[in-house]
């Protein structure tokens, strides 16, 4: 898209993606404290499963992170998916 015809009326708020920040932070602890509370501290299952966990949502956090970085470089309108604020028609 060339730079006179990039979009400049969507600008997302910075509570919105500070809401989503929180959200994700307390999900992952959330999801990680029950992985240790159901299988025990002291199980290697446990911890493997826990690593696991951890390594997949951070690595899908910073490529979905990449994505919007992307798209907010080239001007284009970008939402976190089931997340995300409602991107305006015409984006």
């Amino acid at each position: 898209m060339p730079a006179s015809e990039q979009r400049t009326d969507y600008e997302p708020s910075q509570s919105v993606t500070a809401e989503i920040l929180y959200l994700v932070n307390l999900l992952v602890i959330v999801i990680f404290s029950l992985i240790l509370f159901l299988g025990g501290i002291d199980g290697p299952y446990t911890w493997m499963i826990a690593i696991i966990y951890f390594t997949i949502a951070h690595s899908s956090f910073i490529i979905l992170g990449m994505i919007g970085l992307i798209k907010a470089l080239e001007g284009l309108c970008w939402s976190y998916p089931l997340v995300g604020k409602t991107i305006p028609d015409g984006c």
